[in-house]
């Protein structure tokens, strides 16, 4: 017989043939496949990914390109991954990756899609000029790239992103970004299963039917006990990467609650990296310049070229904003009088040959100008960049300075020279072959007030999105205004300087002061001093070999 509960013309034949049992009980649910979760900020988006184009027009027509991958790593991440390569085709492009981490399982899914695809990957941050991927009122043409600079400086990779770092045919983290790994949390779902079995005999044979009545969500189990089977899949993944097994000891000691920062010295050793470059030795400026070409970088059509104002929504009038001023103990050296020396880049990258510049830092005052030309006399007639780290100062000296800046036709960068070694501002500290090891970064820059009148004078001037500046009000001043006309500059910073009712400063967007022409580029000091400056064909004037290179 079929079914559950027979109807029969006969209850003795009921009573005869079928001995019937019928049972209520509970049972829980078959466990499904874990999931691998980590603990992070929950309001950090899904990962989504786009393809960008670097800012700076000095590198048009053949700027580099690349893949920004950027939230947190979700189950259905691996999808939209596999969707995102075929929209861009063969391409191989480099990743700048930025995440808390996720899904484990899907972490191994796109790293196998990088790895299959033979990708780079670095950790980093891409910022966008105006127009970005998750903004509602950015719209690109199809195919379009969005545009943006990438930088290592405070970028993260932790939890389930290091072994979507670990894909990448290359893979980098620079000294400022982050890697970071804790243990794996489990998240087992269960159910209550309310259930009917029906027992038959018929013809002394036995049936059971189990029947589900009901199916009730009960709290779920979390562990951070990690499974053999586990243990045993996330170290096949990183044989198959080329990755150490032994990464799965910081994993397993390190709480869920917490992170674990890899030292730079571990990663290599564990080969989870393959070498210690910032992001922008894929997406910097000048390496589209270099021979042979990188397989990233692409000739755009004249209409693409930077700036490429269609592609973002027209930038707003320039609104007063607070001016976050950054209290004097965050860099004391600005509070004094500016003084000036040659700085030469660090990076073991560009050895022997280096770009060097003159780091000016700190308030200008009326003995600035007499200060700055002594040093362009002590330099020959080297023509190096001036890189300005400067809260502002003295008004007059500063549009002096941006006279002898324009006559010897010196490019200007706003950014903190940090020293290496040794700083010179201590007593002891001595310069090597007459330079200072140093490295530029935007992080802790300034040019406010006055500072921006010593910017006007570079024939090229270069101000990255993560500078602060603050136009001063200077009132009707006209030895400002005839200055300013001087330097090629129109009446609209004119006027931004002499707006009143804003009080002393106000700090204006980034792509107003393109619109004004004060700023020649948004691309920070390292397009013309970074380590990649100097593999440039040609190679520019303010590059050098030192004797004593070590």
């Amino acid at each position: 017989m079929r079914g559950g509960f027979g109807i029969f013309g006969s209850f003795r034949l009921l009573a005869t043939l079928v001995l019937l049992v019928a049972t209520l009980g509970y049972a829980p649910a078959q466990a499904s496949e874990p999931l691998v979760l980590n603990k992070h900020d929950t309001t950090i988006p899904a990962m989504a990914f786009a393809l960008v184009r670097g800012s700076s027009p000095l590198c048009e027509p053949d700027c580099p390109e690349w893949i920004w991958a950027d939230g947190e790593i979700k189950s259905d991440t691996p999808k939209r991954f596999k969707a995102f390569l075929k929209s861009i085709g063969d391409r191989r492009l480099p990743i700048i990756i930025q995440s808390p981490g996720g899904d484990m399982d899907a972490a191994f899914a796109i790293g196998r899609l990088i790895r299959a695809k033979k990708l780079d990957v670095a950790v980093g941050v891409t910022r966008f000029l105006s127009c970005a991927p998750r903004a509602k009122d950015c719209v690109l043409e199809k195919g379009k790239p969005y545009i943006g600079v990438a930088s290592s400086a405070f970028a993260y990779c932790n939890s389930a992103c290091p072994m979507v770092l670990a894909g990448g045919t290359r893979r980098l983290v620079g000294p400022w970004a982050r890697v970071g790994v804790h243990q794996v949390t489990t998240v087992m779902n269960r159910e209550k299963i309310l259930y009917r079995t029906t027992t038959r005999i018929v013809k002394g044979k036995k049936q059971v039917k189990t029947k589900i009545i009901k199916r009730e969500r009960v709290k779920p189990v979390t562990t951070t006990t990690m499974s053999k089977g586990y243990q045993r899949k996330i170290e096949a993944y990183l044989t198959e990467m080329g990755v150490s097994r032994s990464l799965i000891d910081p994993i397993k000691k390190t709480a869920a609650s917490d992170i674990l920062v890899l030292a730079n010295y571990e990663m290599l050793a564990l080969k989870l990296i393959t070498g210690l470059e910032q992001a922008d030795v894929w997406t910097g400026t000048g390496i589209c310049k270099t021979m042979p070409q990188p397989a990233n970088c692409k000739n755009a059509a004249p209409d693409e070229m930077m700036p490429t104002v269609s592609l973002v929504p027209k930038p707003s009038p320039v609104t007063p904003k607070a001016i976050q001023a950054r209290p004097p103990e965050a860099n004391p050296e600005l509070a004094k009088e500016m003084r000036f020396f040659i700085a030469r880049n660090g990076g073991f990258s560009c050895t022997p040959v280096c770009a060097e510049w003159i780091a000016g830092e700190g308030t200008i005052t009326p003995a600035t100008p007499r200060k700055l030309s002594n040093m362009l006399d002590r330099l020959q007639g080297r023509k190096l960049p001036l890189v300005l780290n400067s809260p502002g100062g003295d008004v007059l000296a500063a549009i002096a300075m941006g006279r002898l800046i324009r006559a010897r036709q010196l490019d200007v960068a706003v950014a903190e020279t940090r020293y290496q070694k040794c700083d010179p501002a201590n007593a002891g500290c001595k310069p090597v072959d007459g330079v200072y090891r140093a490295i530029p970064s935007d992080y802790l820059g300034r040019c406010d007030s006055a500072c921006s009148l010593v910017l006007a004078g570079g024939v090229r001037r270069l101000v990255g999105p993560n500078i602060t500046m603050a136009l001063p009000n200077l009132g009707p001043l006209s030895k400002v205004s005839g200055f300013l006309s001087e330097m090629g500059l129109g009446p609209d910073l004119i006027t931004r300087m002499s707006v009143s009712k804003y009080g002393k400063n106000f700090m204006p967007e980034l792509q107003d002061l393109i619109r004004t022409g004060l700023v020649t580029t948004s691309a920070s000091a390292e397009a013309v001093v970074g380590f990649q400056a100097c593999h440039m064909q040609p190679q520019p004037d303010h590059c050098r070999a030192l004797a004593n290179s070590k």
